[in-house]
Order: structure tokens, then sequence, then C-alpha cells
């Protein structure tokens, strides 16, 4: 350590960037993960559907 310890601080750019970077891994690994369930068992896509429609209701909710 010492006063070569930190060569990078991070500006509020790069923490978005990186930010944005996670949100669309994990975006990307969710998808494949919901396709492959739906093609062992095509009755968790009915249950997706009606969470889908339970938070849109509830996000419609709240804005009123």
């Amino acid at each position: 350590m010492g006063e070569y310890a930190v060569v990078h601080i991070a500006t509020g750019k790069d923490i978005k960037r990186a930010l944005r970077c996670h949100v669309l891994a994990h975006q990307c690994l969710n998808r494949q993960l919901i396709a492959e369930m739906t093609q062992e068992d095509p009755e968790i896509q009915i249950l997706l559907d009606h969470a889908e429609q339970l938070h849109s209701s509830l996000l419609g909710s709240r804005r009123r």
C-alpha cells in the first residue's frame, strides 16, 4: 500500500457504465434460464405470464 495504492478513482460515469453492464448481463442470463425452463415445462410460461400481469397491475395501482 502507500501512495500508489489508488491508481484510478472511478468516476460517476465509470460506475454508471459498470452498473449498466451488470444489469444487461443479469437480464441476458435470466432470459436464458427462463427459456430453458419453459422448454422443459411449458406450464412455467403460464405462471410467468400470471406473475407479469400481477406485477403490472401492482405498478398500475401505484402510479394512480
